[in-house]
């Protein structure tokens, strides 16, 4: 039994009996980052990974010294966690914000790479496009026309029920694009194809011909899942900040003022009074020397 509790405690620590009493920490305390605690720190999203699209971010040092200081680091990490998301049901510590404030930042990077992303795209689209002679350009707008007018008369058929019809006209349609983008290619217009786009999450630009694998592989990735991640967090953490801030509007000072603009007067009229009673205590004096 003896032996067992040891190699539990040399795996998970000493929980009831800390060595150092002087090392068990709040989560309050300056060195315990708290955008772990509010249940996301970017520093960990991005932790050893590469990629033009991610952001410069330096270790983070509030969870450095944590697990520096705690030989449970994942317990450890996950009670103070755990224990702040229950003090927070009765406090508000603003940590929200300040993870906030840090995360947004992240964001907006990453929408700017995404427009130049698209710029770039429309530019490229733009580059090939002049490569096209005028016969190509009029024919493939002609397919272009006889592939809406097939796709609009298969709906029409879809909605009265002829659905063999529908089907009919859809393979139809789907054979017009594949020769259109025969004919591009003969042309020596590439662009239909090796078309880029940028990812509206991450920014990293993707191919029209990329297979459903790399697709897969791409929106399973550790960058695109961090900064979905990131998204998320910044549309929660609004909203519990809409709903949790304490309201900080000044207090009501109209009763104050009221009572600084009533005093001028208050104290005149206590003044001429004490005037009166001064003067008749001198004229009776007067009298009574008289």
């Amino acid at each position: 039994m003896d032996e067992m509790r040891a190699q539990w405690e040399a795996l998970m620590g000493n929980l009831e009996n800390p060595a150092d009493p002087k090392e068990t920490k709040s989560f309050e305390d300056k060195d315990v980052c708290k955008m772990y605690l509010v249940g996301l720190c970017p520093h960990d999203l991005f932790e050893n990974t590469v990629g033009a699209c991610l952001p410069i971010l330096t270790p983070c040092r509030s969870i450095t010294s944590v697990r520096a200081r705690c030989s449970t680091v994942t317990s450890c990490e996950r009670s103070k966690h755990i224990l702040y998301l229950e003090q927070r049901k009765t406090r508000y510590y603003n940590y929200e914000a300040e993870t906030l404030r840090f995360i947004i930042p992240l964001i907006e990077d990453c929408d700017r790479r995404v427009q130049r992303g698209r710029v770039r795209a429309e530019d490229d689209v733009a580059c090939k496009q002049t490569t096209l002679d005028d016969a190509t350009i009029a024919e493939a707008k002609r397919i272009d026309a006889e592939i809406e007018k097939k796709m609009k008369i298969a709906n029409e058929l879809g909605e009265k029920g002829e659905v063999e019809e529908s089907f009919k006209l859809l393979e139809e349609a789907e054979l017009l694009k594949k020769n259109k983008l025969e004919m591009l290619e003969k042309a020596g217009e590439t662009s239909y194809q090796s078309r880029i786009k940028p990812c509206d999450i991450c920014g990293a630009l993707l191919s029209a011909t990329d297979t459903d694998r790399r697709l897969t592989e791409h929106y399973s990735g550790k960058i695109h899942v961090s900064y979905q991640k990131l998204r998320d967090m910044s549309k929660f953490l609004t909203e519990y900040i809409k709903e949790h801030k304490p309201d900080r509007r000044p207090p009501n000072r109209t009763h104050s003022r009221s009572s600084r603009s009533q005093s001028p007067s208050s104290s005149r009229s206590g003044n001429s009074g004490r005037g009166r009673r001064h003067r008749s205590r001198s004229r009776d004096r007067y009298s009574r020397r008289r």
